[in-house]
C-alpha cells in the first residue's frame, strides 16, 4: 500500500464514564485514515489525561496542545514523536473553569484558549522547545444573551486567529457576541479592537468559526438558533460586518437541534456544519463575493450527536466524531461538487469530541 494514501489524526475525548455499552475513554488517541478507501484504524492511546476535549497542532507540526475541560481549567503541551507518540512537556492553568477550545496562530508562536464556564479567553507564548509560557493576556467577556437558561453569563466557546495572523476572534455563546482582538505574535499579547465586538441576533449562541483562505470572510455558527453568519472582515482594521445568514436545517424540521462545528474545504468554496439532533452534516456552497451560502446537502452523520469533525489536509475525506454513539465515520468528499458520500467505514471510540489531523500526514 502506498504510504501517501495514509494520514494520521489524534482524537480528543471525554474521560468520564460513557455508558454501560461503550468502554470508558482514557485520554488522547491516535488513529489512521486511508485516503483511497476511507478505512479507519485506532492505533492506540498516546496520552492518559483527563478530559482532553479539544486539541490543536502547532504550525510546524512538532507540538500538540490539549485543553482539559475541568475546574480549574488546564492546558498541556506535548512534543509529537517520530512515530506519532506524545511526550509531555508542561502544563499551565487556563485562568478559567472548563476550557473547551484551543488553537495556534500561523507563526506557531501563540496558543489561544477559550474557557466556557469562565467566560474568558487567554493567550500563551510557545517556547522554542514547545513549552507553554504562563498566560500572557486574559480577557473576561461581559453581559448575557437572549436565552434565559443558557445565556445568563458569558461562555467563551472558541478563539481563532485569522489567516494573516494579525487578529483573533472569539465566539461567546453566553453573550451573543463575536469579539475581536489584535494579536502580537512576538509577545502573544491580545488587545481589543475598536469596536471590540459584533452582536449577533438575541439567543443565537455563537459557538465556532472558520475563515476563508484569503481571510476576508469569517463564518460564525450559532448553536442555539442553528444559523451561519457570513461576516466580512477588514483585513487592516479587523472590523466585522454581517453580510448574510443561512440556516443549517432542512425546511420543515422543527425538533431540537444544536450546531456544533464548522469547517471550510481547503479551496474555500464549500462550508460544512455538524447538526446535533438532526444528526447530520450540512453542506453549503459559498459565494465568495457576497458571502451567501447555497444549501447543497444534508447527510446523516451515521451516529448520534455529531460533535467535532475534520477534513483531511488533501480535502478528499471528512471524518465525523459522534459523541453519544461513540463512533467516527469517514465520508468521501467530491472535490468539484462538495457533496459527501459515506465510505462504509467506522471506528469505535468512547465519547469522541475532537478530530485533529497531523499536519505532516
Amino acid at each position: 500500500m502506498n504510504e501517501k494514501q495514509v494520514v494520521h489524526f489524534y482524537l480528543g475525548t471525554y474521560t468520564q464514564a460513557a455508558s454501560l455499552i461503550l468502554p470508558q475513554s482514557k485520554g488522547i488517541y491516535r488513529a489512521s485514515l486511508r485516503l483511497d478507501t476511507g478505512e479507519l484504524r485506532l492505533l492506540g492511546l498516546v496520552a492518559a489525561v483527563e478530559n482532553p476535549s479539544f486539541l490543536t497542532i502547532s504550525a510546524n507540526g512538532r507540538f500538540l496542545y490539549a485543553i482539559h475541560e475541568v475546574d480549574p481549567g488546564q492546558i498541556s503541551a506535548f512534543a509529537i514523536q517520530q512515530g506519532g507518540g506524545l511526550a509531555f512537556l508542561n502544563r499551565q492553568e487556563t485562568k478559567g473553569p472548563h476550557p473547551c477550545f484551543v488553537s495556534t496562530d500561523p507563526t506557531g508562536k501563540v496558543v489561544l484558549v477559550a474557557n466556557y464556564s469562565g467566560g474568558n479567553v487567554a493567550s500563551y507564548r510557545i517556547g522554542a522547545n514547545g513549552h507553554l509560557s504562563e498566560p500572557i493576556s486574559v480577557f473576561a467577556h461581559t453581559g448575557r444573551g437572549g436565552d434565559p437558561t443558557r445565556q445568563t453569563m458569558p461562555h467563551a466557546h472558541a478563539i481563532q486567529t485569522a489567516p494573516n495572523g494579525k487578529f483573533a476572534y472569539a465566539a461567546d455563546l453566553g453573550t451573543d457576541k463575536l469579539y475581536g482582538y489584535r494579536l502580537n505574535p512576538e509577545t502573544a499579547e491580545l488587545l481589543p479592537i475598536d469596536p471590540h465586538f459584533l452582536p449577533t441576533n438575541p439567543g443565537a449562541g455563537p459557538r465556532h468559526l472558520a475563515f476563508s483562505p484569503d481571510g476576508k470572510w469569517l463564518f460564525l455558527v450559532n448553536e442555539l438558533d442553528n444559523t451561519i453568519l457570513s461576516i466580512r472582515l477588514n483585513v487592516e482594521t479587523g472590523k466585522m460586518a454581517v453580510k448574510a445568514q443561512q440556516s443549517t436545517l432542512p425546511t420543515g424540521f422543527s425538533k431540537t437541534n444544536y450546531i456544533a462545528d464548522v469547517h471550510l474545504s481547503p479551496d474555500g468554496q464549500f462550508i460544512y456544519v455538524s447538526n446535533r439532533g438532526h444528526n447530520s452534516i450540512f453542506v453549503g456552497k459559498i459565494n465568495r463575493q457576497t458571502g451567501v451560502i447555497q444549501p447543497k446537502q444534508h447527510i446523516s452523520c451515521g451516529g448520534d450527536w455529531p460533535r467535532n469533525f475534520g477534513i483531511d489536509p488533501s480535502g478528499r475525506m471528512l471524518l465525523v466524531a459522534n459523541e453519544r454513539s461513540g463512533n467516527i465515520l469517514s465520508f468521501r468528499r467530491n472535490m468539484r461538487s462538495g457533496l459527501l458520500k459515506p465510505t462504509g467505514y467506522a471506528l469505535e471510540c468512547a465519547k469522541p469530541v475532537c478530530i485533529c489531523f497531523h499536519k505532516n500526514g
